[in-house]
């Protein structure tokens, strides 16, 4: 019986998570999105949102909690509201990253952290202001040649210390830009041979894939 209520529990626990991870978004000027997940087990920390704001920009979101299960996704979720309950005060994708990187780090267990990418698409569409706190650097695929360049690094993962340094860094779209974000859980799975897929090896995929459109 206690078995049988904590399946009945994850279940729904799985349930209420897969609300918040959308597959359908809202329109948004100039740009598509699209999303994918597929959980190693029934809840988990990943976590990526689109939350369009007031002045026609919108946010655009990718999260990885440290650990699996219940815990991770408690501490995605409330990444997710705190995200959302700044998406129409504050601009700076690095200020609100500051904001949720010291809600993390007073409310959490010690070993409790998160790599957040956070960015601000314009209402136009020509700008993308960006803060990466610790996460897998995007792949952005740029200009009529399709460059490819790597949105690094700007700071460190949320929670681990308190006054997290962080700051914007802003790139300019043109149109058939493409832009993956993605976790861990893409470049570290293991093929049955015990292989790791890897980022150079994601990296020659989009190289060799015709991945934008006209």
């Amino acid at each position: 019986l206690r078995t049988a209520r904590i399946e009945e529990e994850l279940s729904l626990a799985h349930q209420i998570q897969q609300t918040f991870l959308q597959s359908d978004f809202p329109e948004l000027p100039r740009c598509t999105v699209h999303a994918v997940n597929l959980p190693s087990r029934q809840v988990g920390g990943d976590y990526y949102d689109v939350v369009p704001a007031p002045d026609g920009s919108f946010l655009v979101a990718i999260a990885d909690v440290a650990g699996k299960g219940v815990p991770a996704a408690l501490l995605s979720s409330m990444l997710q509201a705190a995200l959302r309950t700044q998406a129409r005060s504050v601009e700076s994708p690095a200020t609100i990253l500051r904001n949720i990187n010291a809600l993390v780090y007073r409310s959490t267990a010690v070993h409790q952290f998160a790599t957040f990418f956070l960015a601000r698409v314009s209402a136009d569409g020509n700008r993308m202001a960006y803060a990466n706190a610790g996460h897998n650097p995007p792949i952005w695929l740029h200009g009529v040649k399709q460059t490819m360049k790597s949105l690094m690094r700007t700071g460190a993962a949320l929670g681990i210390i308190e006054d997290l340094p962080m700051e914007d860094r802003t790139i300019t779209l043109e149109r058939n830009d493409f832009l993956l974000l993605y976790t861990d859980g893409l470049t570290e799975a293991f093929s049955p041979e015990g292989e790791t897929y890897g980022e150079e090896r994601l990296q020659q995929v989009l190289e060799s894939t015709e991945v934008a459109t006209v």
